[in-house]
């Protein structure tokens, strides 16, 4: 009899996931170097601001930026970048919420093109968010309150205001910027890439296509920023940070699995998405022969940046939504989970293999092809390869 995993012990089930590196399917599968850091690292205790400081310096001397501060995740990186251009205009912030000139709040300057469900990052610090749309209307809103330009780098393309305008605008104000570059791993450039452009911080999750733990993520930024972040970070009692804690077995994880991941240089990305491409063309192969199904490949522009592969179809002819599509793959045994980047649309449905594990996408193909001619999906012969 086939031993359980730790999941279907409790009575889960392990899921193929065809969706990307979301957060509610567990970001990605950690390498078996990064996996045995981990529990070296759960061994022995350390001085968790000895360690902070000390694998930051290391990764900032592997990225070739300024400073670096592991987090507990890219959430975590903007809520401690909000925090450290607070803690440069009061120093009184990391023990308490601070207001501005008559008790007036700080205030964050985000474009309206970038508005995002992480803006409530920002507002847990207890500024005012600002929204521009042009050049000028920056110019009016600009004031001595203004503690922190903000952007999301997966909307710069449709941007009014582009990266290169934004921190022309910062410098000339002085005012400090911090970017969200959470999924836009590869290419791998975008590590220092951003930061040597010239944004003061830029925060990056761990737990995507770097591998690291989901519960860790990244800011690089200057020395200055990072290390007004740490003083509202843990170990530091009674901080805004301390609800994001990132444990040292974290910390050690994502050092090790950077190395990993800039091992091999700019060709780094070239794997991901070479490896990507072809599971993705197996799928589509066994998808060849249904005349009423139509398969493309897309990448996204930034974030998530490398190959997927569209489904679309009739849904009014076929009398199959793809709710239902996506719903039957869930449900069935093996349990399949898709979903939809920022950048493909909203037509037919979405498979990633940046997850799939080798075998899985025979797997995800006899599935597809299962529901779709058949309207169920209720089990695919074979079981799960193993997950190592």
């Amino acid at each position: 009899m086939k031993e359980k995993n730790i999941y279907e012990s409790l009575g889960l089930r392990p899921i193929i996931n065809a969706a990307g590196t979301f957060t509610d399917l567990g970001g990605s599968l950690m390498p078996e170097p990064v996996v045995e850091a981990w529990l070296q690292a759960s061994q022995h205790f350390v001085d968790l601001k000895e360690l902070q400081d000390r694998v930051g310096t290391r990764i900032a001397e592997m990225l070739n930026v300024e400073s670096a501060l592991v987090t507990g995740g890219a959430a975590s990186g903007i809520l401690l970048g909000v925090s450290a251009a607070l803690t440069l205009r009061n120093s009184q912030f990391p023990q308490k919420n601070c207001t501005a000139s008559e008790g007036q709040p700080y205030e964050v300057i985000r474009q309206k093109a970038h508005r995002d469900i992480y803006d409530r990052q920002l507002e847990t610090c207890g500024i005012k968010i600002v929204e521009v749309g042009s050049e000028d209307e920056f110019q009016e809103h600009i004031s001595d309150r203004t503690a922190l330009m903000m952007s999301y780098n997966v909307y710069d393309p449709e941007s009014p205001i582009r990266h290169e305008t934004w921190l022309k605008l910062a410098k000339q104000h002085d005012i400090p910027t911090l970017l969200d570059a959470a999924a836009d791993i590869p290419p791998i450039e975008n590590l220092w890439n951003f930061h040597q452009m010239g944004y003061d911080m830029v925060a990056f999750s761990g737990g995507k296509a770097i591998r690291g733990p989901q519960s860790s993520g990244l800011l690089v930024g200057g020395s200055r920023y990072i290390e007004a972040a740490k003083q509202n970070a843990v170990p530091i009692e009674g901080t805004i940070g301390r609800v994001a804690k990132v444990a040292k077995e974290d910390i050690v994880a994502l050092w090790r699995a950077l190395e990993l991941f800039i091992a091999d240089g700019p060709t780094n990305g070239n794997e991901i998405s070479g490896r990507c491409q072809r599971q993705l063309q197996t799928i589509k192969a066994m998808l060849s022969d249904i005349a009423d199904l139509k398969t493309d490949y897309i990448t996204p522009a930034v974030a998530n940046h490398f190959p997927h592969l569209l489904l679309t179809w009739n849904e009014v002819e076929t009398g199959l939504t793809k709710e239902a599509f996506a719903e039957q793959l869930r449900e069935g045994t093996p349990a399949i989970a898709t979903g939809r980047v920022y950048g493909t649309g909203s037509e037919g449905l979405l498979i990633s293999a940046i997850n799939l594990q080798p075998g899985e996408e025979t797997q995800v193909g006899e599935c597809l092809r299962e529901v779709f001619l058949n309207g169920t999906h209720i089990s695919v012969s074979g079981s799960n390869p193993s997950r190592k």
